[in-house]
């Protein structure tokens, strides 16, 4: 079991490794926690309820902070797993327009929300929670197929209960983007031209 975890803590370390730079201007205790605190949070936070959820949480939008706060009805420490770039991997997606660095902080000054790791790949998002074993992971009803099975997703094999937040809000980080984008070109027709 020691050579496991050491091993996790080598992935935990590689995964900072490569996106540190991206992390410029964390302070050292929020940035060292991925490589030295997580060890002993760990050990803390499995003493309760570990929840978590994953994305890349671009544009915080009310939707968000209603998922975030149901999440926390459901466990005692909750994790969020934030991507860097999604549409690097899936077309459907858009860039983010809010920093990395800036999403972190945001996410950090939620309430509801007790750490924040950051991802890239579906790979590295897989070993992120086999490394931390959550007890539930926090998905959108969006996930529930029209068969009322799951549709797939990263670490469906794992063994995090899975529980499903509601949609009712009908926010979403596209949808807010594109009423962005219409609100835009109706108050400014020419910006075009520009």
């Amino acid at each position: 079991m020691k050579n496991k975890k050491n091993n996790q803590s080598i992935v935990i370390k590689e995964i900072y490794e490569k996106h540190k730079k991206e992390l410029t201007g964390i302070n050292t205790d929020k940035g060292t926690q991925i490589v030295t605190y997580e060890e002993k949070n760990k050990k803390n936070m499995k003493k309760e309820v570990l929840g978590f959820t994953a994305g890349n949480f671009d544009l915080l939008h009310p939707g968000y902070i209603i998922t975030f706060e149901e999440a926390k009805r459901h466990c005692d420490n909750f994790i969020v797993f934030l991507q860097k770039d999604p549409s690097k991997h899936r077309k459907s997606k858009y860039k983010p327009v809010i920093p990395l660095y800036d999403r972190y902080k945001a996410l950090m000054a939620i309430k509801y929300i007790d750490a924040v790791y950051i991802y890239q790949t579906e790979k590295e998002l897989y070993n992120l929670i086999k490394f931390w074993e959550p007890d539930i992971r926090i998905l959108g009803e969006d996930y529930i197929g029209d068969n009322g099975k799951h549709k797939p997703f990263t670490g469906d094999d794992l063994p995090p209960k899975v529980i499903y937040t509601s949609r009712s809000h009908d926010w979403s980080t596209t949808k807010l983007k594109d009423l962005i984008t219409k609100q835009t070109l109706k108050q400014n027709p020419d910006i075009n031209k520009k």
